[in-house]
């Protein structure tokens, strides 16, 4: 519902970028300055299915686990109280997710880093799913496709290298229509 000056209120921010990014830890930090509850899209799926991003690419497929994940923000975002929500980086291919993260009352961030830097965070990560062994050569060509789908629907974008989760946070903050 628009308010008086006819802008729709922010329902959800919805945090997107590669794995890695700081997606969970800008989030929580986002989420306990609005006064929100924090969505990690990791710990829907793991609750829901019982099983981690890579225990179900290891039983399901790649395939079969990005949809689970779509459907998990997909979930998410209709719900009706507001959150910060941490989307799972393979969502952005979903038409499904790519029209719900365009709604006026999702504020979408796309968080941005250089692939190498995440690759060294990723092999760090136990939870996430087992990739290729050159994994600075599969996060650059996820950078490359899944970019310009993250810029689509980005209300806005920040790099993410040179700044602390809670300067991230503080600059979304700021960043939020009112």
């Amino acid at each position: 519902m628009p308010d008086s000056e006819g802008l729709v209120p922010v329902r959800h921010v919805v945090l997107m970028g590669l794995m890695a990014v700081g997606k969970t830890t800008v989030g929580q930090k986002l989420a306990g300055t609005l006064g929100w509850d924090y969505h990690d899209n990791d710990a829907a799926l793991l609750a829901t299915t019982g099983a981690t991003a890579r225990e179900l690419n290891e039983r399901l497929g790649t395939d079969q686990m990005h949809r689970l994940e779509a459907e998990g923000l997909l979930a998410a975002l209709a719900g009706t109280a507001p959150r910060v929500l941490g989307a799972a980086a393979s969502s952005i291919e979903d038409p499904r997710c790519v029209a719900a993260l365009s709604e006026p009352d999702v504020f979408a961030v796309w968080l941005r880093a250089d692939p190498a830097h995440l690759a060294t965070r990723v092999r760090s990560g136990p939870h996430r799913p087992e990739l290729a062994l050159d994994l600075d050569a599969l996060l650059a060509e996820q950078a490359a496709r899944r970019g310009p789908l993250f810029a689509s629907v980005a209300d806005l974008v920040v790099d993410v290298e040179s700044a602390t989760p809670a300067e991230i946070a503080a600059r979304i903050e700021a960043a939020l229509p009112r």
